[in-house]
């Protein structure tokens, strides 16, 4: 293990290579008594039935989680929790942080179709060309495996279904499909280009030349999507802002975290060792890819101000956090109220019916005035849904309700006065998410 890392990290001064790799041998004194563990052992479970566990986790393996339960006391006793029941786990949740922090802070992003996210650097001093990546190494550029390939980490090209898009730095947009990438980028031609070529009255001229970009003008390059089967397999945030696909996932108390990546492109595929340590250690999990659809993935809903009130200010009074710069995806998304929000459910999840559950907190936002009180109404449209009364009291409050798909479900949030006027009430929606029941 400490060879892996230390080949992996060729930018990294040796003394911090060294103390990395101490420190992440599972079971060493070093591990047990590092102050990582206390850190990495406090979690929250989201369960399939919508609920939120917080404690402390003494072990996790295929079968079964043991936590101790925050919220029963000092004698609290461990709780044995299937671990198919688990969607969803979040690590050392009172540290998160924007991925949008950690991503700026690399050169660039290769995002893959899965779900992948690796921070890092094209190196196109080798053939064929690789993504260079802090602990994982050197990864094989699979145009036909990806979506996004950002140069720059801020900055993203359109995207197309029928055709790969190179934004380059100046702003300027090109499209065709590439053939290479290297020192170069070789763009052909999209089709339609090439067809108006073939049919002018000029037999004998040539269809239009494969465009040469230099990789160093380019800022981000968008792919073509290309139908592929949808990974079951885990998804795990680490804590360099990577997005791995995982398996054999596992924790003990006295070691820490440890997984196996599960893409045969990015880990070893002869006898693969558990992955541990400081910059690969989990800061969210996501078991069941297919329970879980975040409310940020929605989109922007259909707004209008509630019957009984009337709106003054001009602004947007809905803003969403961006999915893919939030854990599990889950990004936040807030309500100047008075406002009544209808969100429109992706079309994936009303096609496969069935029961869900919506799940979230809901919280008044900071700084809070002592006399706020706002009404806030969560429910499926044609249902009562679920109301709650936030003030400066009870400043935060769980929602959970169910329903059975339709074709014409949607989700509405509705923020409106609680008794004492409407202005300054500003409302959260945060780990707001649809769970599909078994």
């Amino acid at each position: 293990m400490a060879h892996l890392l230390t080949r992996n990290l060729p930018t990294l001064p040796l003394a911090i290579a060294s103390a990395l790799c101490l420190s992440i041998a599972p079971g060493s004194p070093a591990a047990a008594q590092s102050g990582d563990l206390p850190d990495t052992a406090r979690v929250q479970l989201l369960l399939r039935d919508g609920q939120w566990i917080d404690g402390r986790m003494d072990t996790l393996d295929a079968g079964s989680c043991t936590v101790f339960r925050a919220d029963a006391g000092v004698q609290a006793k461990a709780s044995e929790i299937v671990r198919g029941t688990i969607v969803a786990c979040l690590v050392n949740p009172e540290r998160r942080r924007s991925m949008e922090f950690l991503t700026q802070l690399a050169g660039g992003t290769l995002v893959f179709s899965d779900g992948q996210f690796l921070p890092g650097v094209l190196r196109t001093d080798s053939r064929p060309p690789r993504w260079e990546h802090r602990w994982i190494g050197a990864v094989p550029v699979k145009t036909d495996v990806l979506s996004e390939m950002r140069l720059v980490a801020t900055r993203r090209a359109p995207s197309r279904p029928d055709a790969d898009t190179i934004l380059l730095v100046n702003g300027d947009i090109a499209t065709g499909f590439i053939e290479s990438i290297g020192d170069e980028v070789a763009l052909e031609p999209p089709a339609s280009e090439s067809k108006a070529t073939d049919q002018t009255d000029k037999p004998s001229e040539a269809a239009p030349p494969v465009r040469r970009i230099q990789s160093d003008r380019i800022a981000a390059i968008a792919f073509a999507a290309l139908a592929q089967p949808p990974s079951s397999d885990p998804l795990v945030w680490t804590a360099d802002g990577s997005i791995v696909r995982a398996k054999d996932i596992g924790f003990q108390a006295d070691s820490g975290w440890r997984f196996l990546l599960a893409d045969p492109d990015l880990g070893s595929r002869d006898q693969p060792k558990p992955i541990t340590g400081a910059i690969t250690r989990p800061t969210a999990i996501l078991f069941d890819r297919s329970a879980l659809t975040p409310l940020a993935a929605c989109g922007q809903p259909e707004r209008r101000p509630p019957e009984s009130s009337y709106r003054y200010e001009t602004r947007p009074e809905v803003r969403i956090d961006p999915p893919d710069q939030s854990l599990l995806g889950l990004g936040s998304v807030e309500f100047d109220g008075p406002v009544h929000a209808r969100f429109a459910l992706p079309a994936t999840m009303v096609d496969a019916g069935g029961a869900v559950c919506f799940s979230a907190e809901v919280a008044l936002i900071e700084p809070i005035p002592l006399d706020a009180r706002a009404s806030v109404t969560v429910r499926f449209v044609g249902t009562a849904g679920q109301t709650i009364v936030l003030d400066a009291t009870k400043r935060r409050a769980s929602i959970l309700v169910t329903h059975e798909l339709a074709k014409d479900s949607a989700l509405e949030i509705v923020v409106d006065d609680g008794g004492n006027g409407v202005a300054g009430d500003r409302v959260a929606v945060h780990r707001g998410c649809f769970i599909r029941q078994q």
